[in-house]
């Protein structure tokens, strides 16, 4: 699959010893990547898709397993979208950024995402974490651990409008679990309806695997009606 490195000069990489450091000038953020990490990224920026950066891992690895190199491989490339160095091509010729107010949730968000959810508990959407489980802290563990993925929408007033919380489909799974979906009260029931669909479908082709099941797990009192289904069942879940 081809992919395009954006903007190069806006991250630079600190070697120290078996591990390197990525950081990033204006976001004043980083991550670690051991010896082989940093060999795959290397050969990331240096190619444009990611069948010929396998071909090299291989030539350079030669007893390691196919299997374990795409698996390697396929959490580099995660990390790199995650932090905006990386789009896929097929992204780009799919118009996945069609939604221009939808994307990933920036770290000077994250305290403000946590607010929302808090604001917009309710009972036709499903959250995951109890009162308090959002905050800003959380939010970074979870994103910065490849725990979750964080998507949002926002408004043209700047507000935020809807969120999407995922579990990635790594190592191969084609499988995607939906921890929290919130859409703002302010909303009508149409507009919350539109607003979910277009979060559930940016987030499925923001996976690296290509999805063939969505999944929702929770916990209800035997004969308890689950009211969020309802909403689910209208953006055709």
């Amino acid at each position: 699959m081809r992919y395009q490195i954006k903007d190069k000069h806006n991250f630079f990489i600190r070697e120290d010893g078996d591990s390197s450091m990525v950081l990033f000038k204006e976001k004043h953020d980083q991550f670690i990547l051991n010896g082989t990490g940093l060999v795959m990224f290397n050969l990331i920026l240096e190619n444009n898709q990611t069948q010929k950066v396998l071909e090299e891992l291989k030539k350079i690895y030669e007893n390691i397993e196919i299997a374990v190199l795409e698996n390697d491989l396929q959490d580099i490339i995660r990390m790199l979208k995650m932090y905006g160095i990386l789009v896929m091509e097929q992204e780009i010729e799919e118009n996945v950024c069609k939604h221009t107010d939808i994307s990933a949730v920036e770290e000077n968000d994250y305290e403000k995402v946590g607010r929302f959810v808090e604001e917009n508990r309710c009972s036709d959407f499903f959250v995951a974490g109890g009162k308090g489980y959002y905050t800003a802290v959380n939010i970074r563990a979870h994103i910065m651990n490849n725990q979750e993925y964080y998507f949002y929408k926002i408004g043209e007033n700047g507000k935020i409008d809807g969120l999407i919380i995922v579990v990635p489909n790594v190592s191969n799974n084609s499988v995607v679990n939906i921890t929290t979906l919130v859409v703002s009260k302010e909303k009508n029931r149409e507009e919350r309806i539109k607003i979910a669909k277009d979060l559930i479908d940016y987030a499925m082709k923001s996976m690296i695997n290509q999805v063939n099941k969505l999944r929702i797990s929770f916990y209800a009192k035997e004969g308890n009606e689950v009211s969020f289904l309802g909403m689910y069942k209208k953006v055709r879940f």
